[in-house]
């Protein structure tokens, strides 16, 4: 499915502790990092971004003998699926259709990947369809051509050796008139690649009967879950599944048991989840989307951003985690214990169990073949026993440096990867700018190196470098830059000739090579037991999620990494949230998760590009229009899935009104729909702007910051604005709250009181309803009066229940059905309430599980009813429709 987490571009990769000071000193010579951030926050943040990075080729599990997708019933999570046309939102509230399975149509390839001038691909379609008629087609920017177009069997003929590939994606198209399903095949051998995006599965209505036929046919409407509109998947998710059909939110860390199951820390989703040997990944402990520090099994424990993790000889899993500020033990039946540390308190004290501390800085763990768990901290390694014994093996905890040396007088910059051999010694990745005292004396100081820790505490440089300068008051960013200068780069060789860019991941196999998953660089290093380092896949400046040969393949962001008995590489790459496979001297492929595109291209389906939407409303014609907001215009999908661009040109900033592609906009926000086929924008250079039905743009209301907006029964325009809602046009005025005057007092008009008021929406009958603070739903009535119908403002949470007995998580927005439900739009979840404030949840993580389409929600931002129980909403970077049972 989806997931919007609107991303800034530039430095987001880099880690927080570092990122400010990058940014501001030294940009111009990290430029080549490469761009996007990872999400995580349960408010989305909306900045300007440019065209997202490639996305990743889709991957055949291991042990698949050939590529293959079929059109199931219920589309399994990650499945782009588009439905058929919903009914009209007045159509009333009858009771639902029933649920039919829909008709099955398998495609299979004989190889699932071949390059310019290679093998053709066979293709061959199977399933309860009339295969005979089935009509083949490349989709749009395929490269390449098919041998026919007809037929259950056609040859796919890749362009001739030497072409150029801009898109290494090949999507064939398969249609029977009824149903429509569409295969990827991967195109390699070319330096110059691009991967697209999977091809979606689309379930069409069944043509109408000819005149002297019997009974009428009747379209086979989707099963509930969560469909594909328009655009396509953020990369970002909760869903599992097997391959690239999985999402993850941030994966930080990753390791490998005896079996060949992979397990990752997937941190911004506050879980553990674990891939089988056959790619099918589960959320083994923890619910998404909730964190908290709760020992218990499966689902029913609680993480806070889990960073690092390991896995012992016997299958246990230890964590460390960040916010909690503790170590966790996982056994493989998903049962979590606190091992170390109490969560909440911080500190660098030694102790048994509980009376340790450990710092928010405790972010990578390795363990060695006593058992034993280390674990790193900004500036120090800890030692944790088996019985739960921490002790400070070395450096002081609170105090930075670069110094080799015994163990207590050794200093680190910035701690990240930690490995150990099998004779004891342990490896860490010091990669990172950090800083000791204060002016007139402060010193900077910047790593990128591999530091060694032996048995008996001695520590040494193993490879890259550092570099310490001390400046007065002035010079600050001159010493960072002389540093970066001096200690940064891209350079094999041996000991300190080498050079890394914010190196992260550390790995050793059982040859003692270790492998350092340098994130400013953009590629996986090897370093030889004697200090020879070298590359083993990626180049600065050339970051992506190309699958591929070696030499074709491309990283974003590597961050964890791993290796098994056969020497092959498992990496996580937080910023396009998937998990690589990389066979050294071989291949790259993407195990699991779906990097993200963005853009803006209008098309069919799929094949459209948005860039962070947010907004979304409906017409009385079916018509859906999204604010796209970082491409700052206003698209329109029609009724027969095109999406086209109403206003506004892309990546173009400001406030002119005109017609069109003229009319600029600074980041469209809501947006609400009249019954006359008017189009009103709230947008963030603090004006409302109306849009006619050809275009027309004009500024409706000035000087006003409203992240809300809504058009009710009489074709009045409504606003949340300041701590006030507010009625716009010529009856312009306050309906409820007063500017300047923060409350939750309940009331009649000016005497009621917001705290934060947001999201808008309005019935049939009148009612408004606003969201306030991000965690309480207040209506207010046609005469005015206010009150709380779900929820309490500052209280935030999940909990279902009725009225003030309900919580909410920072919902965004919210839609309201003919009967008076209330629909919102949260952090992992849709909740509903009824006209008499009992609160649900109808989709999300904890709704039946991970079994369930319903349960792939993902950060939703807008939201509109588009059916008695339909609901498109905008996510990452696409338009999704929810089907309710």
């Amino acid at each position: 499915m989806t997931h919007p987490t609107l991303r800034s571009s530039g430095f987001s990769h880099v880690r927080p502790s570092i990122r400010n000071l990058m940014i501001l000193l030294f940009s111009v010579s990290l430029a080549a990092c490469g761009g996007g951030g990872g999400g995580g926050d349960s408010t989305p943040k909306v900045s300007d971004g440019g065209t997202g990075s490639p996305g990743a080729a889709p991957t055949t599990p291991a042990g698949s003998p050939s590529a293959s997708t079929t059109t199931p019933a219920s589309p399994p999570n990650g499945a782009t699926t588009t439905p058929a046309t919903p009914p009209s939102a007045g159509a009333g509230s009858g009771s639902t259709p029933s649920q039919t399975s829909a008709p099955a149509l398998t495609v299979n390839a004989d190889q699932q990947q071949t390059a310019p001038g290679g093998a053709n691909v066979t293709l061959t379609a199977s399933g309860s369809q009339d295969i005979s008629k089935v009509e083949w087609a490349l989709a749009p920017g395929s490269p390449g051509s098919l041998a026919q177009t007809s037929g259950n069997s056609v040859e796919y003929i890749p362009p001739p050796t030497g072409t150029v590939i801009v898109n290494n994606i090949v999507n064939v198209i398969a249609n029977t008139g009824n149903v429509t399903t569409n295969i990827t095949i991967v195109l390699s051998g070319s330096a110059n690649v691009n991967s697209g995006t999977a091809g979606a599965i689309s379930i069409t209505p069944l043509a109408p009967p000819s005149q002297d036929s019997g009974t009428p046919n009747t379209p086979v409407p989707p099963a509930p879950g969560v469909y594909l509109i328009a655009g396509n998947d953020f990369g970002a998710g909760i869903a599992n599944g097997t391959g690239t059909s999985a999402r993850f939110d941030t994966p930080s860390a990753v390791a490998r048991d005896a079996q060949g199951n992979l397990y990752v820390a997937d941190s911004a989703n506050y879980v553990i989840r674990k891939i089988s040997a056959q790619g099918v990944v589960t959320t083994l402990a923890g619910m998404p989307g909730v964190r908290g520090n709760v020992d218990a099994k499966g689902a029913a424990a609680r993480f806070s951003r889990p960073s690092g993790i390991a896995v012992d000889s016997s299958g246990i899993i230890y964590v460390a985690e960040t916010e909690n500020a503790t170590i966790r033990k996982v056994t493989p039946d998903g049962t979590v214990t606190t091992l170390a540390g109490r969560p909440g308190e911080s500190g660098s004290t030694d102790g048994l169990g509980t009376d340790a501390r450990f710092s928010s800085n405790s972010k990578n763990i390795a363990i060695d073949l006593a058992g034993n768990v280390y674990v790193t901290e900004m500036f120090c390694v800890r030692k944790v026993t088996p019985a739960g014994r921490v002790t400070t093996i070395a450096s002081k905890c609170g105090s930075a440096g670069s110094a080799d040396g015994p163990a207590a007088d050794a200093r680190f910059s910035h701690l990240k990867g930690l490995a150990v051999d099998s004779a004891g010694n342990v490896y860490v990745v010091d990669g990172g700018v950090s800083r000791n005292g204060s002016p007139p004396n402060t010193v900077f100081i910047t790593t990128a190196s591999i530091r060694k820790i032996t048995a008996n505490g001695i520590v040494s440089t193993l490879a890259g470098a550092s570099m310490s300068l001390q400046v007065g008051t002035e010079g600050a960013g001159d010493a960072l830059a002389g540093g970066a200068a001096a200690a940064l780069g891209f350079v094999n060789g041996k000991g300190t000739e080498a050079r890394f860019r914010f190196p992260e991941g550390l790995t050793i196999d059982r040859a003692g090579n270790l492998f350092v998953s340098d994130r400013g660089n953009q590629a996986i290093r090897r370093i030889t037991p004697d200090g020879v380092v070298t590359t083993v896949v990626g180049a600065p400046g050339e970051g992506g999620s190309v699958d591929g040969a070696i030499a074709d393949a491309r990283l974003m962001a590597p961050a964890g990494i791993t290796v098994d008995v056969a020497g092959i590489l498992y990496i996580t790459d937080d910023v396009h949230h998937t998990i690589r496979k990389i066979v050294p001297g071989s291949s790259v492929t993407t195990l699991a998760g779906a990097a993200p595109q963005s853009g803006s291209v209008d098309g069919t389906g799929a094949s459209a590009r948005f860039n962070g939407p947010r907004g979304i409303t409906r017409d009385a014609n079916g018509n859906i229009f999204v604010a796209d907001t970082l491409n700052r215009t206003i698209r329109r999908i029609g009724t027969d899935g095109i999406v086209s661009t109403l206003a506004g040109s892309p990546g173009q900033m400001g406030t002119t009104d005109g017609i069109g592609s003229a009319a600029r906009f600074g980041g469209p926000l809501g947006l609400a729909a009249d019954l006359t086929g008017n189009i009103f924008v709230s947008d963030v250079s603090r004006n409302i702007r109306r849009i006619t039905s050809t275009g027309a743009v004009s500024t409706y209301a000035g000087s006003i910051y409203s992240p809300g907006v809504t058009v009710d029964r009489n074709g009045d325009v409504f606003a949340t604005s300041d701590l006030a809602v507010i009625k716009l046009g010529p009856q312009f005025g306050i309906v409820a709250g007063a500017t300047r005057l923060s409350g939750t007092d309940d009331g009649v008009g000016t005497a009621a009181r917001f705290v934060s008021p947001s999201g808008i929406a309005a019935d049939t009958v009148g009612n408004l309803y606003v969201i306030d603070n991000g965690s309480a739903i207040r209506k207010i009535s046609p005469a005015g009066s206010v009150s709380t119908l779900a929820g309490v403002p500052s209280q935030y949470g999940t909990q279902d229940g009725t009225g003030t007995a309900a919580r909410f998580n920072f919902p965004q927005s919210l839609t309201v059905d003919v009967e008076g439900n209330i629909y919102i739009a949260e952090t992992y979840a849709i909740r509903k309430i009824t006209p008499l404030g009992i609160v649900t949840t109808v989709a999300g993580a904890s709704v039946s599980g991970q079994g369930n389409g319903l349960s792939n929600i993902y950060k939703p931002l807008g939201l509109v009813m588009t059916g008695p129980k339909t609901l498109a909403f905008t996510s990452g970077n696409g338009v999704f429709e929810l089907r309710l049972p």
